[in-house]
């Protein structure tokens, strides 16, 4: 399937928009996790940039 018919089906306004983005932690059903702080300024970077360009697909 091609980029674009994928873009075309989730640009359907029938159907729900949604995605997710996630960041690696260690530990995380412990009391205490671990988890980079890089990570975590990459995963906002990343977000500010898809909302910034969400209107682009939809």
């Amino acid at each position: 399937m091609k980029s674009v018919d994928i873009l075309e089906k989730l640009s359907n306004p029938a159907r729900a928009r949604s995605g997710v983005i996630s960041v690696p932690a260690r530990y995380i059903h412990s009391l205490a996790s671990l988890l980079s702080i890089k990570d975590v300024e990459n995963a906002v970077k990343l977000a500010v940039a898809a909302v910034e360009n969400v209107s682009k697909y939809f």
